[in-house]
């Protein structure tokens, strides 16, 4: 990481109005990076679960129930499919726990 770059957390709520209807979306981004959030040797698995995990918890704290998610990754070449599939696992699991 470049000297003197920080890696911040980001949660925000909006309120939105959609036809008669109104309500407040909140989003929460997390960036996890190899070595400074989880040891370059976690299981992909692993991973994916907490990238999901930290966004719920800062989602819950605002009082938000979570419905849909994202995930961003950034990986070096050669990118191996098969670290990709297991990530996705590790956050489908507990996405699926969370119904989101």
């Amino acid at each position: 990481m470049a000297r003197g770059a920080a890696i911040r957390s980001v949660t925000a709520a909006e309120h939105v109005t959609r036809g008669a209807a109104a309500e407040h979306v909140a989003v929460a981004v997390d960036t996890l990076v190899d070595g400074v959030h989880f040891p370059s040797d976690t299981p992909a698995g692993d991973v994916g679960y907490k990238a999901l995990a930290v966004n719920l918890s800062d989602l819950a704290a605002m009082g938000a129930t979570p419905t849909e998610a994202v995930a961003v990754v950034a990986a070096p070449e050669p990118f191996d499919p098969a670290w990709l599939a297991s990530f996705r696992a590790g956050l489908g699991a507990l996405a699926g726990a969370h119904d989101v």
